[in-house]
This record gives C-alpha cells, structure tokens and sequence, in this order.
C-alpha cells in the first residue's frame, strides 16, 4: 500500500483528515473543493491509499489537459492526449479497473465528455463498474452535471487554504526544510524567527505547493543552513521589510461541509 503522510495539526485538518478515514473505507465517490495548491491530489492519494484499493491502480486523470487537447492549445500529457482519442468512457474500465480514478480539475469536462462518463461508471445495465471516483474542483467552479446524479454517491470535502490554518505553516515549514535540506546537501537547515514570522503573516495565494516552492529556494540560498529574512523573497518581506498582513476569515473545525460527516 502506498504511504501518503498529510501534515497539519489545525483543528479544521483534523476533521478533514478524520472524515477522510472513514470515507476511505466505505468506498463512495468524493469531491474535493480547494484552492490552487492547497493538496487535493495529495488528499485524494490519501483516500486512496488507506482503502481496500489502496494496492490497486490510482489513475490521475487531468481534465483540464483533456479539455486543452481537445481544443489544440496546449501541450497535453501522452495520457490526456489517449483520452482525447479514444474517448474517455473508453478507457475508464482498462486503466483504473478495481481501483481509483481521480479527475483532477473535473469542472473543464464538456458536457458531451461529461455524459459519457457517467454512463461509464454506471455502466450499460446501470450497475456501477468497479472503480471508485474521487474528483477535484476549486470553490469558484461549478459541479459538473455527472457528478450531479442521483445514482453516484459522492461527498463533499472541503480543503482551507494555507492563510485559513496559519498554525500549520511552522510544520509544513519544517517539513520542507527537512526534505529539501537532504536533497541539497544542506544539512540541519533552520529558518530565523524573525524570518518565520514573515512566512507566518504571508497571506499564501499559491497555498502550500507556493510556501514548498519558496522554502526550496531559500534552503539553496540559505547561510550555512540558517534561513534569514534577506533570504525571503521581496514580496513576502514586503515594503521595508515588513510582512505582509491581510485579515482571512477563521476556518474552524465546523467548515462547510464537514458537519454531515461527523
């Protein structure tokens, strides 16, 4: 079974991590709502790895790209572009048999892909194929009509953004500073206190894939292994080397969409 470790102590990760516990033993489709760069392929990897089919196949399946290479205007992966040939109805069976399908930015499906998966994973006799669903949408996007219909069973998880479970920054810090630390040869690496309340007060638009971008950069630039503030970009030092401040709304353990899962 793969092993996926989510790192967050805030009371709102904690529910969210505890649902996902139970929902990942009673096998139902999951949406997952969160902002760029806030973990919803790391969480939907975790739903994965601790159910009955966390040694089976998890296929990632990039809808956006699936959508662009419909249209020619991107470079899309060699599995959105088989998708984009054969239909993805028709390859939902073979590749993710007995095991998770993930849709990754699930709201970009057209509506003509949309009904032709729904009637993949109900199936001809309208018994539903042996994969399971989980799929991901940021909050401004709206849910496609398949996962819309009665004969799914799908729940709704919600997923902060980093600025609404500011406690786990030190953590998450930590983290990063541990793994990239190693992988730069940068042993021991720390970040000053003075430089952690900057990460701490920086309001993280590009949530924690952002914060794990910029500790990367100063673990590489840092001083013997010892982080400062004129190590931190300018924009998170901000004017005169002041932080950034910008008041978020509390997210506490009862967040939209937790409460039906306790």
């Amino acid at each position: 079974m793969e092993s996926i470790t989510i790192r967050g102590s805030h009371p709102v990760m904690r529910a969210i991590l505890s649902a996902a516990e139970r929902i990942a033993s009673a096998d139902v489709g999951v949406l997952i709502v969160g902002e760029k760069g806030t973990g919803k392929e790391l969480l939907a990897r975790h739903i994965h790895a601790m159910s009955p089919r966390g040694a089976q196949s998890f296929v990632r399946v990039d809808c956006q790209e699936v959508a662009d290479a419909r249209t020619g205007t991107s470079q899309a992966s060699a599995l959105a572009q088989d998708l984009n040939d054969s239909g993805i109805e028709a390859d939902l069976v073979v590749r993710a048999r007995g095991g998770t399908l993930f849709l990754d930015h699930v709201s970009a499906l057209e509506p003509a892909t949309q009904e032709r998966l729904l009637s993949s994973l109900l199936g001809e006799s309208g018994e539903k194929v042996d994969v399971r669903l989980l799929a991901a949408r940021e909050p401004a996007d709206a849910v496609p009509a398949c996962l819309a219909s009665p004969g799914l069973a799908l729940i709704e998880l919600p997923l902060p953004a980093l600025r609404q479970r500011r406690s786990d920054i030190p953590v998450l810090v930590t983290h990063f500073l541990d793994l990239y630390g190693a992988r730069h040869g940068v042993g021991g690496c720390v970040v000053d206190t003075e430089a952690m309340v900057h990460l701490w007060q920086y309001d993280w638009p590009g949530n924690v894939r952002e914060l794990e971008s910029v500790i990367e950069r100063v673990v590489v630039l840092s001083h013997n292994g010892r982080v400062y503030t004129a190590d931190l970009p300018p924009h998170i030092r901000g004017n005169n080397g002041k932080p950034r401040t910008t008041a978020a709304a509390p997210v506490t353990a009862r967040a939209p969409g937790l409460a039906a899962l306790r």
